[in-house]
């Protein structure tokens, strides 16, 4: 029953072991390289997303200095113009402000934090105190204020 072993069947016997030796040291090989490979995914989204936290840090700290350095920068232009305009509210004072200094509509209301269409209301609100036509109109004489004073 069992055939002899010749040199003719041995080779393919040994043939066959290191096959076997191949697929268990490849399949090995693919585990490592899984392990490390998803070790540096991991790393890479921790770095990530410190990353993002620092920069998230960061922007709320600057966000958080801007209301409170605003009358520093614009005392002098925010008193005058309350002075001329008492019924001004504080939110008008700091539209009139960033639109004299040439900001846009659309950073005055990311700068403000507050939705746009409420910053159209306010410059409409701003046009009617200052009698003018129209509301683009805020813009253009706050400017020319900036450049007269």
């Amino acid at each position: 029953m069992n055939k002899p072993v010749t040199p003719t069947t041995e080779k393919p016997l040994v043939n066959n072991k290191k096959k076997k030796l191949k697929r268990v040291a490849s399949t090995k090989q693919r585990a490592r390289a899984k392990a490390i490979t998803g070790s540096f995914v991991e790393l890479n989204s921790l770095l990530a997303k410190q990353a993002i936290d620092e920069l998230e840090d960061i922007f709320k700290e600057s966000t958080l200095t801007l209301p409170e350095s605003f009358p520093v920068l614009h005392k002098e232009y925010l008193q005058q113009l309350s002075g001329v305009y008492p019924e001004f509210t504080e939110l008008q004072l700091k539209i009139c402000a960033l639109l004299k200094v040439y900001c846009t509509q659309a950073e005055v209301s990311a700068i403000l934090d507050i939705p746009f269409h409420v910053l159209q209301q306010e410059i409409i609100d701003i046009q009617h105190k200052l009698l003018l036509p129209l509301p683009n109109m805020v813009e253009q004489t706050l400017q020319q204020e900036h450049t007269t004073t």
